[in-house]
C-alpha cells in the first residue's frame, strides 16, 4: 500500500498522519507536548533539543502505528512561522528558539511604526511589523548582542525542522514570509530588509517553493524513527497555509479561521488582487502555485483560553470544552461582568509570563469562572470580526472554515457567528496542517494528481484526523 507522512510541527506538539492512495488517514502519531519558557519579562522561548526530541518521537510512534504493508513514497511537513533560530559557525543551532509570543523587541516595533520604517517594511515584505517576528528579533541582538549576532546565521523553526531531516537549512516562501526578510513580490530574500537586518541573504536558509524536493531523510533520522533511509523529503509549508490546503480551502474568496494556540484569519487570494489587500493584513505564498493569502494574526486567544482553563480549574478527566460549553448555558451577563484585556497592549507584561495571560477589567472583578471565559471569548469573537470588516467589502468572505480549539465549544463557534454575521462552517479538530503537508508530499511523488482540490476534499472526506 503506497502512502505519504504529512508532519505538523506546532507551537505545542508536534503531530503526523499517514494518508494512502485513495485520501484515507492510516496511521496517526503524536508526541508530548512541547513547553515554553519565560526567562524574563515578556519572553517565550523553546528549547530547540526539545523540539528535536519531539520530531523524533512522533515519527517513531508512526512508525509502529502505520500498516506492516505501507510503503512510504515521501514525507513532508507544515511548520509554525515567526520562530527564530540562532545558528553557529557549525551548523549548530542555539539551545533556544524564540517564539511568535515573544515580546522583547516591542521597543524596536515601536520606534519603527514612529519613524516610518514599519510602513516601508510592509510595502516590502506583505507583513506587518510585530514583536515576534525574524526581523525585529534579528535586530534585537544586533543591538544587544553584537557578537553572537555577526557571527551567526539565521533560520525559523521550519528550516530548522528541514535541517533534521535532510541536513540542510531549507525553508519556502510560505514559511519564510514570517521572517520578513523576504520580498513579498519575487519570494527570495529581500535586500533592502536583509540590509535593515544586518544580514547578507547568504547568512539565511537556501529558498525552495513548496512542494518541491528538498532532499532524502539522513541516515540518523531514519535511524531513530524506523523511516527508511533516504525516503524522500518533500519542501512543506506554513502550518496555516497548510491547513487550507488540507481542507480544500484553495480558492479565491475562501477563508479560514485557524484557532489553535495562536489564531489567525486567511482569504484565499489571486495572485493580482494584493495590491487590495489593507495594511492591517499580511500578504503572503500560499502553498498552492498561483495563489496567495491575505492573513491577519489575531494574537495568542487559544494561549489565552488554555490559560483561563487552568486558572479557573477546567482540568481533569472531564473534557473541558463540554464543561465550558455547559458553564456559559448557566452564565448571565450583568452590567458589571468583566471584559478581558490580551496580553500585550501598554503593558507587554501584563497578566505575567504564561503565554496567553491577560487581565480582566475592572481589574478585580468579581464574578464567576463562567463570566470571566466569556469575557475572553468575546473578546476573541470581535477580534475576528475587527480582522473581517478591515477588508475590502468585495473581498470579504461569505462564509468562514473554523478549525482549531474554538471548534471544540459550540457556545464560541456561535458567538463569533453573531459577532461578525457570517456562517461558520466547524471542521472537527485534527491535525490539518499534517494533512495538508500529505497532500504536497502525494502530488510530488505522483501518489495524488496535480491540482488541489480534489485531493484534499478527498482527504477531509475520508479522513479521521488525531485530536488536537
Amino acid at each position: 500500500m503506497e502512502a505519504v507522512v504529512g508532519l505538523d510541527i506546532g507551537t505545542t506538539s508536534v503531530k503526523a498522519v499517514v494518508v494512502d492512495g485513495q485520501g484515507a488517514i492510516i496511521a496517526s502519531a503524536s508526541s508530548k507536548p512541547l513547553s515554553f519558557r519565560a526567562p524574563k519579562p515578556g519572553w517565550a522561548v523553546q528549547s530547540t533539543s526539545e523540539v528535536k526530541e519531539a520530531v523524533v518521537e512522533c515519527l517513531s510512534r508512526l512508525t509502529k502505528n502505520m500498516p506492516k504493508n505501507a510503503q512510504v513514497l515521501a514525507v513532508c511537513a507544515a511548520v509554525q512561522s515567526g520562530s527564530l533560530v540562532v545558528v553557529d559557525e557549525s551548523g549548530i543551532a542555539a539551545a533556544d528558539m524564540t517564539t511568535w509570543m515573544d515580546t522583547r523587541t516591542s521597543s524596536i516595533v515601536e520606534s519603527w511604526v514612529a519613524d516610518g520604517t514599519a510602513a516601508a517594511v510592509r510595502e516590502n515584505s506583505g507583513w506587518s511589523v510585530q514583536p515576534g517576528l525574524g526581523l525585529p528579533q534579528v535586530v534585537w541582538l544586533k543591538v544587544n548582542e553584537p557578537g553572537l549576532h555577526e557571527r551567526s546565521r539565521f533560520g525559523s523553526a521550519d528550516d530548522f525542522v528541514m535541517s533534521l531531516l535532510v541536513g540542510s537549512w531549507i525553508t519556502n516562501p510560505s514559511n519564510a514570509a514570517g521572517m520578513q526578510l523576504l520580498d513579498g513580490t519575487t519570494g527570495r530574500w529581500s535586500e533592502d530588509l536583509c540590509a535593515l537586518a544586518g544580514v547578507a541573504p547568504e547568512r539565511l536558509s537556501e529558498l525552495r517553493d513548496c512542494g518541491a524536493m528538498a532532499g532524502e531523510l539522513t541516515s540518523d533520522m531514519a535511524a531513530a524513527t524506523g523511516l527508511v533511509e533516504s525516503l524522500p523529503v518533500v519542501v512543506g509549508g506554513h502550518d496555516q497555509t497548510c491547513t487550507a490546503l488540507g481542507l480544500g480551502v484553495d480558492r479565491p474568496g475562501e477563508a479560514l479561521l485557524a484557532a489553535g494556540t495562536a489564531w489567525v484569519v486567511t482569504t484565499v487570494i489571486d495572485e493580482a488582487d494584493t495590491a487590495s489587500v489593507p495594511d492591517e493584513m499580511n500578504v503572503s505564498f500560499h502553498v498552492v502555485e498561483g495563489l496567495r493569502t491575505s492573513s491577519r494574526y489575531l494574537g495568542g486567544l487559544g494561549a489565552s483560553m488554555e490559560w483561563w482553563l487552568v486558572e479557573a480549574g477546567f482540568v481533569g478527566d472531564t473534557d473541558r470544552y463540554a464543561l465550558l460549553d455547559e458553564t456559559l448555558r448557566r452564565t448571565t451577563l450583568s452590567l458589571d461582568s468583566p471584559y478581558f484585556l490580551g496580553p500585550g497592549g501598554e503593558d507587554a507584561t501584563a497578566g505575567g509570563s504564561h503565554p496567553g495571560a491577560g487581565t480582566f477589567s475592572p481589574t478585580g472583578a468579581s464574578s464567576d469562572r463562567g463570566k470571566f471565559a466569556l469575557a475572553i471569548m468575546e473578546f476573541a469573537a470581535f477580534e475576528v470580526r475587527t480582522a473581517l470588516r478591515s477588508m475590502p467589502r468585495d473581498h470579504r468572505p461569505t462564509a468562514l472554515t473554523l478549525v482549531g480549539g474554538a471548534s471544540q465549544a459550540a457556545g464560541w463557534s456561535q458567538l463569533i457567528a453573531s459577532a461578525c454575521a457570517i456562517r461558520i462552517e466547524v471542521v472537527r479538530p485534527g491535525s490539518w496542517p499534517a494533512v495538508g503537508a500529505a497532500v504536497l508530499a502525494a502530488q510530488q511523488s505522483g501518489l495524488m494528481a496535480e491540482g488541489s482540490n480534489g485531493g484534499s476534499r478527498a482527504i477531509r472526506s475520508h479522513a479521521r484526523p488525531i485530536p488536537d
